[in-house]
C-alpha cells in the first residue's frame, strides 16, 4: 500500500515540480523492474506513460536552451501561445517549411510566439543557416545538450511540431505543419486563426488572418 500512494504521489509532482523529473522516473523504472509486488510493477509502468505522454491539457515537458546570452524556458513565453518546432538543416522539407513558418509569424506574430530548435550534430551548421537567413528572427537555437527533448517530445522524425499554450501546457501534439502535409487538409494556418480571433473577438478577420 505504501508503494503505491508512492507511485500516486510521483505521478502528481511529476509536473508541479519538474526539477524532480528525472529522479522520479528512476524510481518509477526501479519499481517496473524491481516491485515489492507484481501489481506495482504494472502500476508504475501505467503512472511512467502517463506522465511521459503529451496529453493536451498537461504541462509542456521543461525546456531549458541556451540562445546567445540568454536561457529561453517556458517561463518566457507566459501569457502566449508558442509554435514550437524542431528542424534540421539536411531536412529539405522542414527548410521548406521553415519559409512558411516565417509567413506566419509575419501574420501572427504579436499573438504567438515561435520557437526553433536546431537537431544539426554540428553547431557550425546551424551558425551558418542562420547566416543565410538573417530574416528569421523569431527565437532560434541549436538543441547543445538538451537531446533529450527528442524523446520528452516523441519527436518521430524531422520536422516535428508541437503548439504550447498561455499558460505552458500543451495545446497541441503533434500540431499541425506550416502547410498542409502528410495527407493532412489544414495548416497551422487555421489553428493560429482561431487563436487570434479569441484574443481579439471585436477585430472582423478572414481566415488568411487580416483585418
Amino acid at each position: 500500500i505504501r508503494e503505491m500512494i508512492m507511485l500516486d504521489k510521483l505521478g502528481k509532482t511529476f509536473y508541479t515540480d519538474p526539477v524532480y523529473k528525472d529522479n522520479i522516473l528512476r524510481i518509477l523504472d526501479s519499481v517496473i523492474t524491481y516491485p515489492t509486488f507484481k501489481i506495482n510493477s504494472a502500476i508504475a509502468n501505467n503512472v511512467r506513460n502517463y506522465v511521459t505522454s503529451l496529453e493536451n491539457g498537461f504541462p509542456a515537458p521543461a525546456i531549458n536552451l541556451q540562445a546567445d546570452d540568454e536561457q529561453i524556458t517556458w517561463a518566457k513565453y507566459k501569457g502566449q501561445y508558442v509554435y514550437f518546432n524542431f528542424f534540421a538543416t539536411w531536412n529539405d522539407q522542414a527548410i521548406a517549411e521553415m519559409e512558411v513558418m516565417e509567413k506566419l509569424y509575419r501574420k501572427y506574430g504579436a499573438d504567438i510566439s515561435f520557437l526553433s530548435v536546431c537537431v544539426d550534430e554540428k553547431v557550425s551548421d546551424f551558425k551558418q543557416f542562420k547566416k543565410e537567413n538573417p530574416t528569421y528572427d523569431w527565437d532560434i537555437v541549436h538543441i547543445g545538450d538538451q537531446k533529450h527533448l527528442l524523446e520528452d517530445y516523441n519527436v518521430k522524425g524531422i520536422p516535428s511540431y508541437v503548439m504550447v499554450d498561455q499558460e505552458g501546457f500543451i495545446h497541441s501534439a503533434p500540431a499541425l505543419s506550416p502547410s498542409p502535409s502528410g495527407g493532412e487538409y489544414m495548416s497551422i494556418n487555421q489553428t493560429m486563426f482561431y487563436i487570434q480571433k479569441a484574443l481579439h473577438p471585436t477585430v472582423k478577420m478572414n481566415v488568411g488572418g487580416k483585418e
